[in-house]
């Protein structure tokens, strides 16, 4: 309805009716189709998570304000421009939001008049037509300020025809079922309380208290009379006023930045105070300790000869080698391996076991001038050519167990056992740059290649020498990692340049009983478990843990759980979770967790080390605020090299750090947020990469193995559920088995999939790219089409423990444990359980050779062992 005008009748009626027709005369699925085009690919910009559509309460709010001047030149720019007030707020709080939430493509919420200009008479019309609609800001940083709101301008002006289409419905075509949280609306009518004091045709104007409800957590709005006016309104559930004046004062600074600099580039932004960028590039960042030895690896091991010669350095069942007599077995094979022509930057592939020869072997590397290429005996043959190749590797050494394995490799093979007969014991005195390689280390390759990285002495002495270790008293490890495994070098290293024991632990099967052993007869202090590892220890036996000083974890999210399980067990224990990468010499972040500081109820990955600096930054690579998502950049000592022959990928992943002359940072893809006080928390991965029971894994290094399979048309792996189960689908005329057989003669164990899928086709979205989202739900019951029935009350039991322990429906009595998707960790699980359940004698190596509940129930009616106390025993002195 409305007042009245001449004529005698409802002044609205004809406009109205008018208006009706055009509405219906839009072509709905065009503009359906503008909004789908325009909003492609789009991610909810929600700045509280989860989004809150729908409540309502009574905001409060705050304001800010340009001077007089100011804002008259607000107006002639706009002017000058050819520009709208409308367009300079829709930038202005473009970037802002794009530093509250760290990205450069942000979408928030815009008021639109809802009366289509060209339709005559429709500003008669009474009534509320406002339309809600949402406005995507792509931010460039190379992009000057003024060409920015330029383009925002012509993007929004090419939408005016398509403002009729609801929130809900454009929402709906965007595939999301909230775009935003944030709003902003620009009132045109004068900021004042005379308005309200006069009257039209007899209809009272009256001002709408600002206490109204809203439904969104922040909005801007702002008013352009005498004055620029700007008002931030919040929930105060939701928002402190701290925060809200903080976004406030973001605000007035970023239109004085248009006005001052229009030339600007959009990249060079930077609203934070100067107290801020102090706090988050320098005091969360003061890591600094002078004064550590510039010295390389083995170097600092002959040191610590010449001060324990006769402490036990390693130790393995009843030998035990002292230092003097591991130095003396180094230097005589690194002689061998100098002759054989190993020098600096010479890489020698390394396959042996666990063992004392192990630890011989990579420190004689080392001490000959060369760099360490672990390789693992269950690679298949096709990955360790690949590593050997780019590496340019001189030869393999192994042991006489893996002497027929390295023979298939195509480099000279040389026996540690045989070569250390050399007899001059004393050191070479070779000089080696600390800056050498040391290491290089492969991790999965997003584009389908493994990738090496290379490790300097000095980036692991750091790392080995942080004062975060709890060395004081001596320190023993179990070396259980394998050698491949970045976190390794620690275990070996972190002993024998602090005058501990190593204590190789043989063999794949890690349980309880063999920690328990090792704590007993060696004196074990500290171990690094993979969380995987971790999980499963405290689910079976949390007190074998027990006799441990500390526990390293981390290579995936620490659930708090889990450490309140064990330090419910081992009080006395320090637990710390370790975050970083192997291209930053593995560990970066650390936060310690013990009976006396209360576990949080989510683990963050900590603090940085010393001498490691850790930034979050934007798309920009500028820092972001607490609390804001970033991705995490890692600098400092740990930084390595760079990926082995690999320039165009180096340069991508280790960047200039731009804040500190000459530095170079790496690029992690995790995205973080800094708590308020300082610990980092993680949050997610910028691409696809997952955890894999502690190992990186790329999806597209899989997808890219199961292309190369004859009759695979196209593969795609993603990981489901909390054990990180990778599932490949599969298009084309393919034999599921042959699949599975052709990716483990490809792939390591822990990247072939655990389940199979055959798809028509795989779902794209509409730029083309595979829909992940999209794609069906793995089948994971564990049924085969040959389903047999438990025979026996025992294989009923184990049946079901099967079933429980794979996460499926039911387990046939001739279905494999492996083939349902089992893995080691999960067999330790099993196995575990079993031993309990059926007080049975049972290991891992049994289910591996026997993995169907019809050959694993036959040994469970085998009688328990008697085991000897164990006892400390000193090999013959002397002993080599």
């Amino acid at each position: 309805g409305g007042g009245g005008g001449g004529g005698g009748g409802w002044a609205g009626v004809t406009p109205f009716r008018r208006y009706l027709e055009w509405l219906a005369g839009c072509d709905g699925e065009v503009a359906r189709g503008v909004w789908g085009r325009v909003l492609a690919g789009v991610e909810p910009t929600l700045l509280v998570a989860g989004g809150v559509g729908g409540s309502s309460v009574f905001p409060e709010q705050v304001e800010f304000g340009l001077s007089v001047e100011g804002t008259g030149a607000l107006v002639e720019f706009v002017r000058g421009r050819g520009l709208t007030v409308n367009s300079v707020v829709q930038g202005v709080w473009g970037l802002v939001l794009g530093v509250l939430v760290g990205r450069s493509d942000v979408v928030f919420g815009s008021t639109v008049s809802g009366r289509p200009a060209e339709l005559a008479g429709v500003e008669s019309m009474v009534g509320l037509f406002i339309n809600t609609l949402p406005v995507r800001v792509g931010l460039r940083a190379g992009e000057r300020v003024g060409e920015f709101l330029g383009r925002l301008q012509g993007e929004q002006v090419e939408l005016l025809d398509h403002q009729h289409v609801g929130l809900a419905e454009i929402q709906q075509v965007a595939g999301v079922g909230q775009l935003f949280d944030t709003t902003i609306v620009v009132e045109s009518y004068p900021h004042s309380e005379e308005l309200y004091e006069t009257s039209y045709h007899g209809v009272k104007v009256a001002g709408i208290d600002a206490q109204d409800a809203v439904h969104y957590p922040l909005g801007l709005a702002v008013n352009l009379g005498e004055r620029l006016i700007g008002t931030v309104g919040y929930r105060g559930d939701l928002f402190t006023r701290e925060t809200a004046q903080a976004v406030a004062d973001r605000c007035r600074r970023m239109f004085e930045a248009v006005l001052t600099d229009p030339d600007l580039r959009v990249g060079q932004v930077d609203l934070l105070t100067p107290q801020e960028r102090q706090m988050l590039l320098r005091d969360w960042n003061d890591t600094t300790v002078t004064g550590r030895p510039d010295r390389c690896l083995h170097e600092l091991v002959e040191e610590q000869v010449s001060r324990t010669p006769d402490a036990v350095a390693v130790a393995l069942g009843d030998l035990q080698v002292t230092y003097a007599e591991l130095n003396a077995r180094a230097n005589r094979l690194a002689r061998v391996l100098r002759a054989a022509g190993v020098g600096p930057e010479s890489c020698v592939g390394v396959l042996l076991e666990r063992s004392v020869d192990a630890v011989v072997a990579m420190l004689a590397v080392l001490k000959a001038g060369g760099a360490n290429l672990p390789l693992h005996a269950q690679f298949p043959a096709s990955r360790m050519k690949l590593m050997l190749a780019d590496t340019e590797a001189v030869l393999v050494l192994a042991d006489e167990v893996m002497a027929e394995r390295a023979e298939q490799l195509g480099l000279p093979v040389m026996r540690v056992d045989e070569a250390v007969n050399e007899s001059d014991g004393t050191d070479l005195g070779i000089a080696v740059d600390p800056r050498r390689l040391a290491y290089v280390m492969y991790t999965s390759g997003s584009t389908g290649r493994p990738k090496g990285v290379g490790l300097t002495h000095a980036g692991m002495v750091g790392r080995v020498l942080d004062r975060s270790w709890l060395v004081e008293g001596g320190v023993s490890t179990l070396m259980h990692m394998a050698t491949s495994f970045p976190p390794s070098i620690t275990e070996m290293f972190l002993p024998l340049l602090t005058g501990g024991t190593v204590v190789p632990h043989p063999g794949a099967e890690l349980t309880a009983r063999h920690i328990r052993q090792a704590v007993e007869r060696h004196g074990v202090t500290t171990m690094m478990i993979p969380i995987g590892l971790l999980r499963v220890l405290a689910e079976t036996d949390p007190a074998c843990l027990s006799g441990l000083r500390e526990i390293v974890t981390g290579g995936d999210v620490v659930p708090p759980a889990v450490i309140r399980t064990l330090l419910d067990a081992c009080p006395k224990a320090t637990f710390r979770s370790h975050g970083g990468a192997t291209e930053a010499s593995s560990y970066a972040v650390h936060h310690p967790m013990d009976a006396t500081r209360p576990v949080p109820d989510s683990v963050p990955l900590g603090r940085p080390m010393d001498n490691t600096q850790v930034f979050v930054l934007d798309d920009f690579l500028r820092p972001v605020l607490p609390g804001v998502v970033g991705e995490l950049y890692l600098a400092g000592s740990g930084v390595a090299r760079g990926y082995v022959d690999r320039a165009g990928l180096t340069a991508e992943r280790f960047v200039a750090c731009p804040f500190e002359v000459g530095e170079r940072m790496y690029r992690t893809g995790d995205l973080v947020r800094w708590g308020a006080d300082g610990v980092l928390e993680f949050v997610g991965r910028v691409d696809d990469q997952v955890k894999v029971r502690g190992f990186r894994v790329e999806p597209g290094e899989v997808e890219h193995a199961l292309a190369g399979c004859p009759e695979v048309e196209a593969a795609v792996v993603v990981a489901h559920g909390e054990e990180r189960r990778l599932v490949a689908y599969l298009v084309g005329q393919v034999e599921l088995e042959a699949v599975r057989a052709w990716a483990r003669g490809m792939l390591p164990e822990y990247m072939v999939p655990s389940v199979f899928m055959r798809v028509d086709s795989l779902p794209l979205t509409v730029n083309g790219k595979v829909d992940r989202r999209a794609l069906p739900e793995p089948d994971l019951t564990g049924v085969t089409g040959d389903y047999v029935a438990p025979r026996t009350a025992t294989e009923e039991r184990l049946c079901e423990l099967f079933a429980d322990v794979l996460g499926v429906e039911r387990v046939g009595i001739h279905d494999s444990f492996f083939e349902l998707g089992g893995h080691s960790l999960l067999a330790m699980r099993l196995v575990s359980r079993a031993q309990t359940k059926f007080e049975a004698e049972v290991s891992m190596s049994d289910l591996f050779g026997k993995p169907t509940v019809a050959e694993f129930a036959g040994l469970l009616s085998r009688p328990r062992k008697q085991r000897p106390p164990l006892r400390r025993r000193t090999d013959p002195k002397g002993a080599q």
